[in-house]
């Protein structure tokens, strides 16, 4: 019987040439059908299969016998199918169960009714949803991970706020500090991000926090040694502890007018079969780079930082040295970025 498109079919999306041959139409659709890949199952009343196409791998049909459901899918998945087919064919309303196996993969039968003359016939779909499955359950992870990295992330501007709050006399002071500590947070954050949350290169991470306040980098801080990949965690703490470390050598310098000479050395050892980095600062002053009792006392905040916040968190150790003229940190951690 041709398809009357005004009277079958209110879509508007499917439509069949009147005068064709309906055998021929009848094979080119059953030859269409089993191309496509589409696993499609037909039960009459009595719920005999009339035809099944593309079963999954997961499931093979049996070899000289009429498939039932229970031959095909084991005796408790066929269990679920068959009060849900009877549902289906009670109520007229399509049911959707799914099945995971045990090798991961994820299907969705889609059951719905089909009107066989006086009859009701059971129509089947059988979809792979074992990609989409995976998508769903990686995109929840990296919810997770946002929500628990965001978490860490304003407990540590909390941190920052409160703590050059109380090492600041006045707005005044407080407002560059803390300004210059949200930006150091900011750029370690974007080599996080940029690198889909794996961390930072160390000279990366310490080119980014020298380029708010050197022109040239390179000429401003000898860079040698090693080039670790951070984790995020040292990333976002190595990266404060350096920020503090220039500011500190920014504003000793500029008492006599001149330019920080800094050399920052990073060495990767192995330690009893754990990798551990070391950062050493060394930094040249003139003995006469003393700083006023105010910057020292701004510097509170920055010396907790490079002493017992950074170290502390990275489950690691620091030692600051002034000594002749010669500033020295040494920041000492294990890495975790590869494990």
């Amino acid at each position: 019987m041709a398809l009357n498109r005004k009277e079958t079919d209110e879509t508007g999306r499917n439509w069949e040439r009147p005068d064709q041959d309906g055998q021929k139409f009848q094979g080119h659709l059953v030859t269409a059908l089993l191309r496509s890949g589409v696993c499609l199952t037909l039960q009459d009343a009595r719920g005999r299969y009339v035809f099944i196409t593309n079963l999954p791998d997961s499931w093979a049909l049996p070899d000289r016998s009429e498939p039932r459901d229970v031959d095909i899918y084991g005796a408790e998945f066929a269990g679920r199918l068959d009060e849900a087919k009877a549902r289906v064919r009670n109520s007229g309303n399509a049911e959707r169960v799914h099945a995971e196996r045990a090798d991961g993969r994820f299907f969705e039968f889609f059951i719905e009714s089909y009107p066989d003359g006086a009859d009701i016939a059971i129509l089947t779909t059988v979809t792979e949803l074992t990609e989409e499955r995976r998508r769903e359950k990686v995109l929840k992870s990296l919810l997770r991970e946002v929500s628990h990295r965001s978490k860490n992330l304003m407990a540590i501007i909390q941190s920052i706020a409160s703590q050059t709050a109380r090492s600041s006399g006045s707005l005044a002071s407080f407002l560059p500090n803390f300004y210059g500590r949200l930006h150091s947070l900011s750029k370690s954050q974007d080599l996080i991000t940029d690198s889909s949350w794996r961390g930072a290169k160390f000279r990366d991470l310490a080119h980014q926090q020298g380029a708010k306040y050197f022109r040239d980098v390179a000429k401003a801080m000898h860079l040698s040694g090693d080039n670790p990949n951070l984790s995020p965690n040292e990333t976002v703490h190595v990266g404060l502890a350096l920020h503090e470390l220039i500011v500190n050598a920014l504003a000793a310098s500029r008492l006599n007018g001149g330019t920080p000479r800094i050399q920052l050395e990073c060495t990767v050892t192995d330690k009893a079969g754990v990798e551990t980095a070391s950062i050493d600062w060394r930094e040249l002053r003139n003995l006469q780079d003393i700083q006023s009792d105010n910057e020292e006392e701004q510097d509170a905040f920055g010396s907790a930082v490079l002493n017992r916040i950074a170290p502390s968190a990275l489950d690691g150790t620091a030692r600051y040295g002034d000594v002749e003229g010669i500033i020295s940190y040494t920041l000492t951690f294990p890495l975790h970025a590869n494990h």
